[in-house]
């Protein structure tokens, strides 16, 4: 698997905020990258790629969009974090997410992904 770091983190920020079950809608997804017009267009690229890829599945409510992390998207997040090639970009990583980033691997040190 091919580590992108704009990916991960993307899959990272929806397994966050859906508390690793649920559904996120787009904006809030995709609100932490909105100041940034590069950043937005990365995570907006991201988002194609995953959805493409099956990491991230798409539902419609009347005329909002929804995403959730699927199987196959929880792999390759945990692949991703675990990765020697990933690493946070920028001159500093938000708190929440870096939690996160621990939550989550430790969480799957004790039940590993298959």
């Amino acid at each position: 698997m091919s580590i992108n770091n704009t990916e991960i983190r993307l899959l990272l920020n929806l397994w966050d905020l859906g508390e690793g079950q649920s559904v996120v809608n787009k904006g809030k997804l995709l609100r932490s990258a909105s100041k940034d017009k590069d950043k937005a267009t990365a995570y907006k690229n991201a988002l194609l790629s995953s959805i493409d890829s099956g990491a991230i599945a798409i539902s419609k409510e009347k005329r909002t969009e929804k995403y959730s992390l699927t199987d196959a998207g929880l792999q390759n997040l945990v692949e991703g974090l675990r990765s020697p090639d990933f690493q946070f970009e920028g001159a500093s990583v938000g708190s929440r997410l870096a939690n996160a980033a621990l939550k989550l691997v430790l969480q799957n040190q004790i039940q590993p992904v298959d």
